[in-house]
């Protein structure tokens, strides 16, 4: 940080300081206005935050102590899944726990989503065409073997699909 006038620039020694008075709060997963708060650090507000928005060292730094909670939680599934896993493995029976465990990895953590989150992509199907068939079963002769035809032509066509991905 350079200023043109007034007080010189604080050096990266003092903003490393400055980082452990805050690493406490920022290891905690809380805001970096939170952690300068409960660091004391009020009257250095505004210097720390453009030094985090020069995106160098000190903001990685940031980042990375404010991502520490989610990294913890993270490994601690990582190891229940895997513990869970062993057990299944060689055949033991499962707890309520070790279900509970594997459900919640398998809904929550973004690498399973591809195995076991359901995503259905529907087209636009074009008014017109769903009235026509509407309006021939309305029809007291109607050929229903013609009708079915049509009906699965629109069913089988890319408009009307609901593709499982």
């Amino acid at each position: 940080m350079s200023n043109i006038t007034g007080r010189p620039s604080y050096t990266d020694n003092q903003f490393e300081l400055w980082l452990e008075d805050l690493k406490p709060w920022l290891k905690a997963g809380n805001t970096i206005s939170y952690a300068i708060d409960k660091a004391g650090l009020d009257m250095h507000r505004t210097t720390l935050y453009e030094k985090y928005r020069l995106n160098d060292w000190f903001s990685d730094k940031i980042n990375r102590f404010r991502a520490l909670p989610g990294e913890l939680v993270n490994e601690f599934f990582y190891k229940e899944v895997l513990r869970v896993y062993e057990k299944q493995k060689i055949g033991q029976v499962f707890t309520k726990e070790d279900y509970d465990v594997m459900k919640h990895f398998s809904e929550k953590h973004r690498t399973s989503h591809p195995f076991f989150i359901q995503r259905y992509e529907i087209a636009q199907v074009e008014p017109d065409k769903i009235g026509q068939i509407l309006d021939n079963l309305e029809r007291p002769k109607s050929d229903y073997a013609k009708l079915a035809e049509e009906v699965g032509k629109l069913t089988n066509s890319n408009q009307f699909k609901a593709i499982n991905a």
